[in-house]
């Protein structure tokens, strides 16, 4: 949100024109619609998306190859893909600010499932962090409420 501006120009409105600029300071400030929005999509990515294999955020992982699949019922029985230890899983963390929000996980091996780089072991693609329409669409919610709420306040 830093650096946008709202301008403009009415004749005799000097009432409307303060409030206009009262109604951009208020949601200069973006943390309270950036934490829930944090907190969502931490809780989407560290949950929902291992629960669906993918699914929720559209991108459908591939299942273990037969060999893999058959060793790991054995050595790590009822977990599911990318679920070994769970130390991916929990890795996860977000952050905010006024004007931002970032979700990152930094287990060291998560970038090797998330990456698009052409891969040259037979890793699949894994994505774990992605907005499909559905995490869009309540991204946006959260930001037209906090934007909405801050109107009402004025």
């Amino acid at each position: 949100m830093a650096g946008y501006q709202i301008s403009f120009e009415l004749e005799g409105e000097k009432q409307l024109s303060r409030r206009l600029r009262m109604v951009a300071d208020s949601v200069q400030d973006m943390r309270p619609a950036f934490k829930k929005v944090s907190a969502k999509l931490k809780n989407t990515f560290e949950d929902d998306v291992f629960m669906s294999e993918g699914s929720v955020i559209g991108a459908r992982w591939e299942p273990l190859s037969p060999a893999y699949r058959k060793w790991k019922a054995h050595n790590y029985p009822g977990r599911g893909i990318l679920q070994r230890t769970g130390r991916m899983q929990r890795g996860f963390r977000s952050t905010y600010g006024k004007d931002y929000s970032e979700i990152s996980n930094k287990v060291d091996y998560f970038k090797y499932h998330q990456s698009r780089t052409p891969r040259s072991r037979g890793l699949p693609r894994r994505p774990m962090m992605r907005l499909h329409f559905i995490q869009r669409e309540e991204v946006q919610k959260i930001i037209q409420k906090h934007i909405s709420d801050s109107i009402k306040k004025v």
